[in-house]
């Protein structure tokens, strides 16, 4: 729960500022809510899904996200520091 809040405390301060900031918000609370099919557990589904694996299933998209939020902060962080390295 402490990681979950440094990180929407952190989306929260950046959040302004920066218009990516959702996609990092949106994959740790999806994340959590996914976390529930792990405290949730239920009988398997048609023998095969059960808890366990529908949360594996629903962590791909996650990553996906995650990792577009990844690309798009460190895209600005290179645009932002090569501006403070221009010498005119």
């Amino acid at each position: 729960m402490l990681t979950v809040a440094w990180w929407l405390r952190w989306c929260l301060g950046h959040g302004r500022r920066l218009p990516h900031v959702w996609k990092c918000a949106a994959a740790v609370l999806l994340l959590q809510a996914l976390a529930l099919l792990e405290l949730l557990d239920f009988p398997p589904l048609l023998w095969v899904l059960d808890a366990h694996a529908l949360w594996h299933i629903g962590t791909i998209p996650l990553n996906v996200l995650f990792y577009s939020f990844l690309m798009d902060d460190s895209l600005y962080l290179l645009k932002a520091n090569s501006d403070l390295l221009k010498v005119d």
